[in-house]
């Protein structure tokens, strides 16, 4: 914890004692949380929010938003890493539901979600999240554009492949079944950095 305490002491006593806002200190807690762990646990980084609520008697909607905060105002230059390891996190961790146009999609963690927008957005795509705050609606070329950037090259190539085998089977239900089953595979992959060549056409 050595690393917790000199990190706080030097965010705290930056600009004078007494001078940070509770929610800052609130924010820096929760980075250091994340970034070190408490106690003999390890780092709390992708741990769920339900899993943090529970742990320090805080409702969930309060852990989401310092985390954000946390990310927001001491990620420093890192901020954009960050998000990507939250996203990766999070679309591990995620419930999956597909049809032939669309794969709806959960995502908690707010860093991740304002990342994945954002990502959206320079594409031009619009997603859908109005039946959840936590649930994102996308295309599935959509979201092959996504995952290119944080999954290698061979990953989303054989998820080309094995999806491509799924196109013509009539049974939608068993279509839904088994990309799901193919987005849980490929997202659970080690992240790698921003594949350089992919095809074009994923999940057309």
């Amino acid at each position: 914890m050595s690393g917790f305490k000199e990190e706080f002491l030097d965010h705290y006593s930056r600009f004078g004692l007494g001078s940070m806002p509770k929610a800052d200190i609130d924010a820096l807690v929760m980075h250091l949380l994340e970034k070190y762990g408490y106690g003999d646990s390890i780092s709390f980084g992708e741990a769920p929010n339900q899993e943090l609520s529970e742990r320090f008697r805080t409702p969930v909607s309060k852990v989401k938003l310092l985390r954000y905060q946390a990310a927001l105002k001491f990620a420093g230059g890192n901020l954009d890493e960050l998000a990507r390891k939250k996203v990766v996190a999070s679309l591990k961790r995620a419930t999956y539901k597909a049809d032939k146009k669309e794969i709806w999609f959960s995502v908690e963690d707010l860093l991740a979600k304002s990342w994945i927008q954002g990502r959206l957005k320079e594409r031009g795509e619009i997603y859908d999240g109005r039946f959840n705050s936590e649930i994102l609606i996308v295309r599935r070329k959509a979201l092959a554009h996504l995952l290119k950037e944080l999954f290698s090259t061979d990953d989303l190539i054989q998820f080309q492949i094995d999806l491509a085998k799924i196109e013509s089977d009539e049974n939608l239900s068993v279509v839904k079944d088994k990309i799901q089953s193919l987005c849980e595979k490929v997202l659970t992959s080690v992240a790698t950095t921003v594949a350089k060549v992919v095809t074009e056409q994923i999940l057309t």
